[in-house]
């Protein structure tokens, strides 16, 4: 018998979701607040989002209705959300490997995505892998032995994960904006 141990599991789904006024509230933010430092190289982050916007409210809800569908499928509690924020990438604009700690769950859900604007890379949970595995191993990359697994996100694409699975975004190399909305769930 042959058991997957210590899986990994995303949840990637569609959302029909009114991104004209997702886009335009975030811009409305950026303009009114300072951003922070924490992943992004370049372009803006913003400090986790506390004002009161009924399109933030409704993405917000829907997020977190997949939030507890995929914490059950974890095996985890029922969870909240705990924090939001906006990122605004431009061109050349990436995050670095981190993960999210002190919460269960994390996403990103995508709201301008031009062409060429930069992958999320989630790294497998081993950190040591890259030292066991040369090029010459491979028959085939596959998510089981895979260094590295990416996914070009789309215009009302959810991502949800693990908030303990590393990951990052590559640059966008796009000369438009790549925005999303970021998660954090207890």
């Amino acid at each position: 018998m042959i058991e997957n141990i210590f899986s990994t599991p995303l949840l990637r789904t569609k959302m029909n979701l009114n991104i004209n006024d997702l886009l335009n509230t975030c811009y409305e933010l950026a303009d009114k607040e300072e951003g922070a430092q924490n992943s992004n190289v370049g372009g803006y982050q913003s400090q986790p989002i506390r004002a009161e916007y009924p399109v933030l409210n409704e993405l917000c809800s829907v997020v977190t209705e997949q939030a507890n569908f995929f914490s059950k499928y974890l095996g985890l509690r029922k969870i909240e959300l705990s924090n939001f924020w906006i990122n605004i990438n431009k061109y050349k604009d990436y995050n670095s490997i981190h993960d999210h700690p002190g919460c269960l769950v994390s996403g990103v859900f995508y709201i301008k995505t031009p062409t060429d604007c930069g992958k999320i890379l989630f790294r497998h949970p081993s950190p040591t892998i890259r030292y066991f595995l040369n090029e010459q191993d491979f028959t085939e990359k596959n998510l089981i032995n895979s260094e590295l697994i990416n996914y070009s996100p789309e215009e009302g694409a959810l991502f949800l994960f693990p908030s303990w699975i590393e990951h990052q975004v590559s640059a966008n190399l796009s000369n438009e904006d790549r925005v999303s909305l970021a998660f954090n769930f207890l």
